[in-house]
């Protein structure tokens, strides 16, 4: 209730509230090597001083973030460098509290870590936040650009805009459940697009793609295709053949690995262990992998003696590694936690009790292989470890030495190899408030101003939006199941602010519904003149001269008495 009281109390005050509901590693492009090499950040959003950026991400997940980072110029953002950086939050519930990452009806309703926007970020240059540790090396961050006024910054110009990730490998990665189809990423479509009249929509796809054009909403929603337009073909998106530079890493793969140091305290043989993994030319550490949903470590462990085992340790640091790392539970989670209780996990190891192979080593030569597997059932992914800690223990059970698990991007820039997409021009569409399919905003069904992924209208905008004639243009893919897939987006195009009148704006009304309302105003201002000036030069009067007659001595009222 505290959440959602800022949350009005924040509306009401003037500020804009922008919701950040990608904080995940499970969005970006679908078909990268690994979660983190789906994205580079997320959208930069634009806000004022005093406003809320709205940070929601789920209460548990490996792929969810978990905490929200502060930095104080972009060079350490960009870098991730944590050192400099202000934790804001640790606490997993600060998020909002839903079920999964991609919950996006929880995560629609449910206000997060909420940071306001200070004349201390204005003067800095800017906002700069990120998840910690491998999650800020997968682009889980957010850069925040702080104008004096976003109208007035919006209408300075025709501007270009290029519709990001017109693809419909992009957005939720992880299966959606039951309500919807394997392919569906985005089921609310791509976050709406907001612009002003004269702005170009810039469209770059690969020639998987081609954009139409809906006539309403309905028809959008429900990829009616008999009803749309073509607007450009497979070729008009730059002719590229693949969206891999969508990635932005493509096809490309990274490595996880762990390496080791020993435990503080602990000064037996097993002290200078260490790995190395020759098979897959990674050089030194254990690599760890995720094959057909099994998570495996496999290399080498060097200076090692006699025998012991290997775990993977819930904790982030070797100080305190906690218990062994599983994910067994009693069901599904809820939708949000204040609608269905939480199922009760079922405690069990299965490190120890025999559900993960290859926990335990023997040492020849010096030299000891590792060849752990997790097998997919118990649902452990690569990037649930990634950020843990593992464990090798000597022949006596100690805790001997403890590495945490690191990523490493492909060699190179991002954008190495296949750049197609990034570097065409792409299909220009001009946007006016005359487009053949436009619809006024206010005549448009009730539905979500906030689309699947960064953030979508603030309180203040949308206002605007719906009282200053705006119009609304709906876009989808036509080819094979895209368009239901969620390859579909809504712009919101409004008159430019300050724009000069046109040569054929001879100050008629063209939209019947501002006359109508005019007019009717009008008709009410003369009925309450009409209705004063009756008052006030016929029964003012009236009354006037009663109170006169009553008070004249010798009147016949008071004869009568």
């Amino acid at each position: 209730m505290a959440r959602t009281a800022l949350l009005l109390a924040a509306g009401s005050a003037g500020k804009s509230v922008i919701p950040i509901m990608d904080w995940s590693l499970d969005y970006g492009y679908c078909k990268a090597a690994a979660p983190w090499l789906r994205r580079e950040q997320l959208e930069p959003v634009s806000a004022e001083v005093g406003d809320i950026i709205d940070v929601r991400y789920a209460a548990a997940g490996a792929m969810s973030g978990h905490d929200v980072r502060k930095y104080p110029d972009e060079e350490s953002w960009l870098a991730c460098d944590e050192s400099k950086s202000t934790l804001l939050t640790t606490a997993e519930e600060d998020g909002g509290g839903c079920a999964t990452s991609h919950d996006f009806f929880c995560l629609a309703s449910t206000p997060g870590k909420q940071i306001e926007v200070t004349e201390a970020d204005k003067a800095a240059g800017g906002l700069w936040l990120a998840c910690s540790r491998s999650h800020c090396l997968g682009g889980v961050k957010l850069a925040v650009n702080i104008v004096s006024e976003r109208v007035a910054e919006r209408a300075s110009g025709a501007r270009k805009i290029v519709v990001p990730a017109w693809t419909d490998d992009f957005g939720f990665c992880e299966s959606m459940g039951a309500r919807f189809d394997d392919g569906v990423h985005r089921p609310h479509g791509l976050t709406s697009i907001w612009a002003f009249e004269g702005d170009s929509l810039m469209w770059k796809y690969s020639s998987h793609h081609n954009v139409w054009r809906a006539p309403d909403y309905a028809a959008s929603r429900h990829c009616e295709m008999k009803k749309m337009t073509e607007v450009s073909g497979r070729d008009a998106g730059g002719g590229c053949g693949k969206d891999d530079s969508l990635g932005p890493w493509g096809s490309r793969a990274g490595r996880a690995w762990v390496n080791f140091a020993p435990i503080s305290g602990y000064n037996e043989d097993a002290a200078n262990i260490k790995a190395v993994d020759d098979s897959t030319g990674g050089g030194a550490g254990l690599t760890l992998s995720e094959d057909d949903g099994a998570l495996r470590i496999r290399g080498d462990l060097t200076d090692a003696i006699e025998n012991g085992e290997i775990h993977l340790h819930e904790g982030h640091s070797c100080a305190d590694p906690g218990d062994h790392y599983s994910k067994d539970y009693a069901g599904a989670p809820g939708r949000a936690p204040w609608t269905t209780p939480s199922p009760t996990p079922v405690p069990r190891d299965i490190w120890k009790d025999g559900g993960v192979t290859g926990t335990t080593w023997t040492a020849q030569g010096n030299m000891a292989p590792i060849d752990v597997e997790v097998p997919a059932e118990f649902g452990l992914s690569l990037a649930d470890a990634v950020g843990r800690v593992v464990v090798v223990h000597d022949a006596a059970g100690e805790k001997a030495v403890c590495g945490i698990v690191q990523y490493e991007k492909p060699a190179g820039d991002a954008w190495v190899g296949d750049t197609c997409i990034k570097d065409s021009s792409g299909y220009e569409y001009v946007l006016s408030l005359e487009d053949p399919d436009a619809v006024l905003v206010r005549d448009q069904p009730t539905q979500s101003w906030v689309g699947d992924g960064n953030s979508g209208a603030d309180e203040l905008f949308e206002a605007h939006t719906a009282l200053s004639g705006a119009v609304n243009i709906h876009f989808v893919c036509q080819v094979g199941d895209h368009c239901q897939n969620g390859q579909r987006v809504t712009v919101y195009v409004l008159p430019r602010p300050g724009a000069a009148p046109g040569d054929d704006d001879d100050g008629e009304f063209e939209d019947p519904v501002e006359a109508a309302t005019l007019s009717l105003l009008i008709i009410i201002i003369l009925a309450l003149g009409a209705a004063f000036s009756y008052v006030y030069f016929v029964e003012l009067p009236r009354y006037k001269a009663s109170a006169q007659l009553e008070l004249t001595p010798g009147s016949s009222r008071n004869q009568m008495i």
